[in-house]
């Protein structure tokens, strides 16, 4: 191949991109995990409260939407008095690293397997 050839090539991550960006469900199911992993790496900066502090005059607050709810606690707070959407954000952190090593796990194991079957 000569230069000419080689540089009109569309590159392979060009390529795939537009053909990923064409499935409008791919794109959309791509942008909420890029949210998803944002919030989780921005947990202390976007938590309202510490998930794990508990507010003695604050149990059973129901979400902003029910009766007895405040702007205070958009979603409420638990049993202990704890933030519920201060909790769901740093459940974020947690979540995405089960998946991320369960997803390494299943890897590794199905390329052993893969191997020896093959």
């Amino acid at each position: 191949m000569t230069e000419e050839e080689v540089t009109s090539q569309p590159s392979v991550l060009k390529e795939f991109w537009e053909d990923f960006s064409d499935n409008r469900g791919a794109v959309i199911g791509l942008s909420l995990i890029v949210v998803f992993v944002i919030i989780a790496i921005l947990a202390p900066f976007l938590s309202p409260y510490d998930p794990s502090i508990l507010n003695p005059g604050a149990f059973k607050i129901g979400p902003i939407w029910s009766d007895g709810g405040t702007t205070q606690y958009i979603l409420g707070t638990d049993d202990l008095g704890r933030d519920t959407l201060s909790r769901l954000i740093y459940g974020a952190r947690i979540s995405i690293g089960i998946g991320m090593a369960v997803v390494i796990i299943s890897l590794g194991i199905g390329t052993v397997l893969g191997l020896f079957s093959g």
